[in-house]
């Protein structure tokens, strides 16, 4: 497989609090360009407004990196060693973080891991995306529930406030969902929410267009453009290609 990735902190933040992991790499700042065999390639983005999100998304991370497999059990565990670390320092009380990723396993299907805002899509065409993953947010549930239109949700105030995550000091967050991907092949963009709260879906797909730049340009391209229109929170993409 051959990964592109990019995180970058927000213009007046004191620390990027996004993590990219691909495989045993974990990405705190910069691009990697690399290719492994299989593994897993994730996005945690530790939740703004709470003590030490870059410490949850890092820990998460971490403990990812030594897993050869997410199971639901290992990520439940996971999540209460988050929690319980959380409570014994209260430097980091209330510490949490989304998470986002697909795990490629040997003789094994693809799927996808996820909770929170962070994002998974697949690439088809070289350019058109479907989401894969359900955002768990106040305004995707009023979208849901049909108390707002997809137009009303464009404009709803706190769009990324979150209902479900790792850590936060409550177990009751913690609702992870396993994804099964059919197919072994194929593109994938993963993307922190200070991507695609930036940027709506025309614009994620004309800056994928394949315009001879290649996919790592682009992936840079994505970062630079959620910059001009405004994004101000820390921003991560990861382009997938697996064959």
């Amino acid at each position: 497989m051959k990964i592109y990735a990019v995180t970058q902190k927000g213009p007046s933040k004191a620390e990027n609090e996004d993590r990219i992991l691909v495989g045993s790499t974990i990405l705190s700042s910069g691009e990697l360009c690399t290719e492994i065999s299989a593994g897993m390639v994730a996005i945690a983005d530790g939740v703004g407004g709470n003590n030490a999100g870059a410490v949850a998304s890092q820990m998460v991370c971490e403990a990812l990196a030594s897993m050869d497999i997410p199971t639901l059990e290992a990520l439940t565990k996971l999540n209460q060693a988050l929690l319980e670390r959380g409570r014994s320092d209260a430097a980091l009380k209330g510490m949490a973080t989304t998470l986002s990723g697909i795990c490629f396993s040997d003789g094994q299907m693809p799927f996808i891991f996820h909770v929170g805002n962070t994002r998974v899509y697949s690439i088809q065409a070289g350019q058109y995306l479907r989401q894969l993953t359900e955002d768990d947010t106040v305004v995707q549930y009023l979208v849901k529930t049909g108390k707002l239109t997809e137009e009303e949700a464009e404009n709803y105030p706190s769009r990324n406030e979150i209902t479900a995550c790792m850590g936060g000091d409550q177990e009751s967050l913690f609702r992870l969902k396993i994804i099964p991907i059919e197919q072994v092949s194929g593109q994938y963009l993963l993307t922190s929410d200070g991507i695609h709260e930036s940027l709506g879906i025309d614009e994620l797909e004309d800056a994928l267009g394949d315009d001879g730049s290649g996919l790592e340009l682009r992936t840079i391209n994505l970062i630079d453009l959620a910059r001009q229109q405004g994004a101000s929170d820390d921003c991560s993409v990861c382009i997938v290609e697996s064959d």
